[in-house]
């Protein structure tokens, strides 16, 4: 409805710039009072680390994400928070940070404690971040984009998640999804009431109610 797109624009504009005023402020209260590990020289670690330290954001903040991403969807914190952000059956690039505030700091915590924990040169984070957010904008964006990486798949792994919903929780890389077992398959039942581990008993109760059937 125009209600709900409207909400949807709001909310993931509101948040957007509330992330990009904290992100700030935690940035300049870092100036004073450091506490992540953010360096600014290359000259400090040399370019192997600058490049290791990209590869290791990517893969922690994609991790990371994932398991949010996961555990939201379990059942019993699902419809309370991140079915928020199912409601846009549609979404598009103002979805992407149209969510549940609790939703919104979980995800945003992952570069704070990449950066708190491990030492990171701040370009090496920012790139990496950038084209994260770039990819969950266009993931909502309702418009198909093979993807830019051999690894990164297309637009159609985020659509599945939002048609079929408890599938495909990685950002960009399918990887998680394969390793641990939530790749949408063709032999499983899919539904916003049917959860991870009911999905392959959902599946086998159809195809026996079907072989009868049949």
């Amino acid at each position: 409805t125009d209600e709900l797109f409207l909400e949807e624009k709001l909310t993931g504009c509101f948040n957007a710039f509330v992330s990009g005023f904290a992100g700030t402020g935690l940035f300049f209260l870092h100036q004073n009072y450091p506490f992540l590990k953010l360096y600014y020289s290359t000259g400090i670690r040399g370019f192997g680390h600058y490049f290791a330290s990209c590869l290791l954001v990517y893969f922690w903040v994609d991790f990371y994400s994932y398991w949010i991403h996961r555990i939201l969807h379990m059942r019993w914190i699902y419809k309370y928070v991140h079915k928020w952000h199912h409601r846009y059956k549609a979404p598009t690039a103002f979805g992407a940070f149209a969510i549940h505030p609790i939703e919104y700091i979980c995800f945003q915590t992952a570069g704070i404690w990449c950066c708190a924990i491990f030492p990171i040169h701040v370009m090496s984070f920012l790139t990496v971040t950038t084209f994260v957010a770039f990819h969950n904008q266009v993931d909502h964006s309702g418009v198909y984009y093979e993807g830019d990486l051999p690894w990164v798949p297309s637009t159609k792994y985020h659509d599945d998640h939002h048609k079929y919903f408890h599938l495909n929780y990685g950002v960009t890389l399918v990887l998680w999804d394969w390793l641990f077992g939530t790749l949408r398959q063709s032999d499983r039942v899919y539904g916003e009431d049917i959860f991870v581990g009911e999905q392959d008993q959902a599946g086998s109760a159809l195809a026996t109610k079907t072989k009868k059937a049949n």
